[in-house]
């Protein structure tokens, strides 16, 4: 990367940035975030990777604090949790900013199809008038660059990433283009030779010679003449054959791009190519998405009088905002109002310590049970969260529960599956719910299959028989997975379709009315009737006009 020009973070409000407690200065100068296992070490001016917390005079603080992305009332089903107050309404909210993150970029000199014509990758990056600084690299903010789609038409550049990478990079060449180096998890449209009409995004470590790569005709080549001998003409498109991938080592800077553009593609310089995943809410680098606000008194207020049992903090993990959590937890709890954590528990001990302490429940998100899912895929380390597990159960009051989200050749064989399930069984006790959901590739990875409900029973399966008494398929229509059983009488004591209760067969305290069974849990009388309704609130306008 070229000298990198000094850069301004985009500063929220003076309200939002709020000193925080977990930090140390380090002998060079620089200050070291001691939240989670990533420990950041930051420079005044730069941030974290979860991009909300950063450096300023020595010290690390919050800049989200007070910030929403939005506040929403959903079932309690939702979070996922099935054994804390069922049928009851909660409101949710989360900030911005996330410190798990996955890596799909190309290196410097990378070829993008500009509406000025082919400009490497790095080259647009140095252009940018404005850059925000982040641990490791940075986001350069464009302006009026333009750059063509998948889909032949143009569309602004909103940003262009920055950071260092360490490993494997993909050297792929394909027929009538120059060679591509990519990282393998960087997303590519293509299509299979067997299904030439299935153009889904593949990730580069999966092409094979039997995979077309997708190549606009128009605008394309940006004035490139493109020989079209050898390849397929679909009309609007050519595809283009695969033949040959191989792996290099690679460690330096990496680039990627953010499209304003619904199709989210850019083209490197010919092959359509998936643009950073970072656009989503949760992975959000601009702090003007936040677009609502309300102090944790205001949050208390509001739930309560919205007929709220409990504020979840989730959309993004309140791990990033934990300043904010806490705080609100607190208001809530003067007010009778439970707190609840949606986290991919990814935490150091002291701050998780704190944290926990004013929360009610937790939903956890075992995201895998290998750490080179979580290195690959998320940027981070198992072990971590397994300690977090271990933590909520030996060391805590707070009830929680498990999802992991099955994706399709990822986290999904039979052994990975007993494994995991086992080691819940071994650890953590069998009567910690788990909740196997359903991957839908319209969400984040494309070139993932949807997961099939076969999938989910399976796994489902596995995990009772490793002793495992409430294993619950999400993101389905399942009234078996989807409902508790007694695990003495079996009796079906609550049925559920999705979020919607049915059948219910427990007394107020949470026993089965059958053969007086404890079931774990939290439960206060009978249940709530919410049902599957989301409702959108706006705190700030309804906070303003009240005031």
């Amino acid at each position: 990367m070229a000298e990198e020009r000094e850069s301004v973070a985009l500063r929220p409000p003076e309200g939002s940035i709020v000193d925080t407690r977990y930090w140390h200065l380090l002998d060079d100068g620089r200050v070291q975030c001691d939240v989670c296992p990533r420990a950041c070490k930051l420079h005044d001016g730069q941030r974290g990777l979860c991009f909300v917390r950063g450096a300023e005079r020595g010290r690390i603080k919050l800049f989200s604090y007070g910030r929403s992305s939005g506040f929403c009332v959903d079932p309690i089903e939702k979070k996922p949790l099935n054994h804390f107050l069922p049928g009851t309404s909660v409101l949710s909210f989360g900030t911005a900013g996330c410190n798990l993150a996955c890596k799909f970029c190309f290196p410097p000199d990378t070829l993008v199809a500009t509406t000025h014509g082919m400009r490497r990758i790095a080259e647009l990056f140095e252009s940018c008038g404005e850059k925000i600084s982040q641990h490791g690299g940075g986001i350069g903010l464009p302006g009026s660059l333009q750059a063509w789609t998948r889909g032949g038409k143009q569309a602004r550049v909103a940003k262009v990433f920055a950071h260092h990478y360490s490993g494997e990079l993909l050297a792929l060449q394909a027929a009538c283009c120059p060679p591509i180096l990519l990282t393998p998890n960087h997303k590519v449209f293509a299509a299979l030779r067997s299904d030439l009409e299935d153009v889904r995004c593949i990730a580069a470590a999966e092409l094979t010679t039997d995979h077309y790569l997708l190549v606009p005709k128009e605008q394309a080549g940006n004035g490139i003449r493109i020989d079209a001998a050898g390849t397929l003409d679909t009309g609007a498109t050519l595809l283009v054959n695969v033949r040959r991938v191989e792996e290099t080592l690679y460690e330096g800077p990496v680039y990627n791009l953010e499209i304003d553009d619904p199709d989210h593609s850019y083209l490197a310089p010919f092959v359509a190519v998936s643009n950073c995943q970072n656009w989503d809410m949760s992975k959000s680098r601009e702090m003007d998405t936040l677009a609502d606000r309300a102090s944790p008194e205001e949050l208390a207020d509001a739930a309560d009088r919205l007929g709220c049992a409990s504020v979840a903090f989730t959309y993004n993990d309140p791990v990033v905002f934990m300043e904010y959590a806490i705080d609100t937890a607190r208001a809530c709890r003067a007010r009778g109002i439970r707190s609840v954590a949606v986290t991919a528990g990814y935490m150091c001990a002291e701050p998780r310590e704190e944290f926990y302490r004013l929360m009610d429940a937790a939903n956890v998100d075992l995201k895998a049970f290998t750490e080179r899912f979580y290195y690959k895929i998320c940027g981070g380390a198992l072990a971590p969260v397994l300690e977090t597990l271990e933590y909520l159960k030996r060391e805590t009051r707070v009830w929680f529960e498990i999802t992991t989200l099955l994706i399709p050749g990822e986290n999904d064989s039979d052994d990975e599956l007993d494994r995991l399930t086992r080691w819940i069984a071994d650890r953590l006790g069998p009567d910690v719910p788990l909740h196997f959901t359903a991957f839908h590739p319209d969400w984040k990875m494309l070139d993932k299959p949807r997961t099939p409900s076969a999938t989910l029973t399976r796994a489902r399966h596995i995990a009772l028989a490793n002793g495992l008494r409430y294993v619950y398929t999400g993101n389905v229509h399942d009234r078996e997975g989807g409902s508790t059983w007694c695990p003495h009488c079996h009796t079906r004591l609550i049925e559920r379709d999705w979020y919607e209760l049915g059948e219910w067969k427990l007394t107020d305290t949470g026993a089965c009315r059958r053969c007086g069974t404890a079931i774990p849990g939290v439960f206060a009388g009978p249940p709530g009737d919410w049902g599957a309704r989301r409702l959108s609130v706006r705190l700030a306008a309804r906070m303003g006009t009240a005031r």
